[in-house]
């Protein structure tokens, strides 16, 4: 049997996929926030981008999923797989006050010293119970950090995931594109009621 012929993606065809990637994973993300936590849909429904939800999201706004992935994107694109700098920006985007920041995020963002020591005492705390999926929602930028190179891909994913989800079962799915398995700790809690502030949206 032959092996398969390995075919060069011509850069321009290379960029464009990259910037589909981002814009398409943002304007899912927008167009699902008026949703989030809220009642399955029938397939008959009709989904708008309507923005509000538990977060009171205005129309087209991106949830914490996309700002967290700016804040690994930006240094990347921009050649720069420092750890250092992601870390800067993921708390320049907390310092920012966004509305939805996960518990084990927050957990991490709040400490200062360096982020995965401050996950990883955060992840003590809470006896191992922090295996969201915080980590996974935010990873589809280290893709584009080393097209093709998978290995390189999987090491930054995790690297960066245990800057704030140390725990395995957050970061292995992680790096290998998978939701981590369903544990009693990956729960929501409903949205808040009308007139009562936003909490953080669960261990994410």
């Amino acid at each position: 049997m032959n092996a398969p012929t390995r075919t060069t993606v011509p850069g321009s065809v290379r960029a464009d996929r990259a910037v589909g990637a981002v814009v398409v994973s943002a304007a899912g993300d927008a167009l699902g926030a008026g949703y989030e936590f809220g009642p399955a849909l029938s397939p008959e429904t009709p989904v708008a981008m309507k923005g509000g939800g538990g977060f009171h999201w205005e129309p087209g706004e991106w949830t914490d999923d996309t700002q967290m992935a700016l804040a690994i994107l930006l240094p990347l694109a921009e050649g720069d797989t420092d750890l250092a700098r992601i870390e800067a920006s993921f708390r320049a985007w907390f310092e920012s006050g966004p509305p939805d920041v996960g518990n084990q995020t927050r957990g991490a963002l709040n400490s200062t010293g360096p982020l995965a020591d401050a996950a990883a005492a955060h992840l003590a705390r809470t006896g191992g119970r922090a295996a969201g999926n915080g980590s996974l929602m935010r990873t589809g930028p280290v893709a584009l950090a080393h097209p093709g190179d998978r290995d390189a891909i999987a090491d930054l994913a995790r690297a960066v995931s245990e800057l704030t989800h140390p725990l395995p079962i957050a970061s292995t799915p992680a790096s290998s594109g998978r939701s981590p398995s369903t544990t009693p700790s990956i729960t929501h809690p409903p949205p808040p009621s009308p007139g009562t502030p936003p909490t953080p949206s669960g261990p994410d």
